[in-house]
C-alpha cells in the first residue's frame, strides 16, 4: 500500500513530465480543413498543415536564383519567389526570379526538363510552375502541350492542389488546374502566355517558377 507522500511525489512527478513535453512537428504532414486542426505555428495549407511564415527558415542560396531555391535537376533550379498581381496579370514579371544566366524553362528546355528529380522536387514544399502552354486532351483527358479548354499549369513540386496526370508536356506530369486554382495560385482560363495570366502569391515562403540554364 502506497503512504500518501509516495502518492505525492508520483504526482509530482507526472505534472513534471507533461510540463516538459514539447514535441518537434518540424517535418511532420498533418490534413486539416482550417488552422484550428494545426499544432501552434502551423497554418492550413492545401488541406496541409505547414510551418506559418514565423517559422520558416530562409530559402537555401541558390546561384541560379534571385531569392534562393533548390537544385531539382541539371540546369533545372525550383526557384522561390512570388509573381504577379493579385487579379492574376503580371506582365512577364515571373522572369526577374532567375539569376543572371537563367531563364524560366520553357519549350526549348525540354530535355532539361527531362532530368528533374521528381522526388527532390516534391521535397522542396510547395509548387514550380514552367512558361508552358498546357491543356487536357479533350477525348482521353491526358495533359498535353498546347492550348485547350482545360488549361494548366505544369511544373514540379506538391501541395496547393497540384495533381499527377497521365500524359505529359515537355516530361512534366504534374500540374494546377487553371480552373480549380486556389491561393497561393491564381490563373485566369483564358488563351495566351501561360504566366502572363498567372500569379503567386504564398504565405509560408514556398512555392514559385523553374529556372533553367540558358
Amino acid at each position: 500500500m502506497r503512504t500518501p507522500s509516495a502518492r505525492y511525489l508520483l504526482l509530482a512527478m507526472s505534472v513534471s513530465i507533461i510540463a516538459c513535453y514539447n514535441p518537434d512537428y518540424q517535418g511532420a504532414h498533418f490534413p486539416c480543413a482550417t488552422d484550428s486542426d494545426c499544432p501552434t505555428d502551423f497554418i492550413c495549407s492545401a488541406k496541409s498543415c505547414r510551418a506559418s511564415a514565423q517559422t520558416v527558415a530562409p530559402a537555401p542560396s541558390d546561384p541560379a536564383c534571385k531569392n534562393g531555391g533548390v537544385q531539382v535537376g541539371t540546369g533545372v533550379h525550383a526557384c522561390h519567389g512570388d509573381f504577379g498581381t493579385l487579379s492574376g496579370m503580371n506582365l512577364g514579371d515571373f522572369a526577374a526570379l532567375c539569376a543572371d544566366g537563367f531563364q524560366p524553362c520553357d519549350d526549348p528546355n525540354k530535355d532539361l526538363l527531362g532530368g528533374i528529380n521528381a522526388q527532390t522536387c516534391a521535397a522542396v514544399g510547395g509548387f514550380y510552375v514552367a512558361h508552358l502552354a498546357a491543356s487536357l486532351h479533350m477525348g482521353n483527358g491526358a495533359l498535353q502541350c498546347g492550348q485547350g479548354f482545360t488549361k494548366i499549369l505544369v511544373g514540379c513540386g506538391s501541395g496547393d492542389g497540384t495533381q499527377s496526370f497521365s500524359g505529359d508536356c515537355d516530361h512534366l506530369t504534374v500540374g494546377l488546374r487553371c480552373d480549380g486554382a486556389k491561393a497561393p495560385w491564381q490563373c485566369q482560363t483564358v488563351f495566351g502566355q501561360i504566366l502572363d495570366s498567372t500569379s503567386h502569391h504564398a504565405t509560408d515562403g514556398s512555392g514559385g517558377l523553374l529556372c533553367c540554364q540558358k
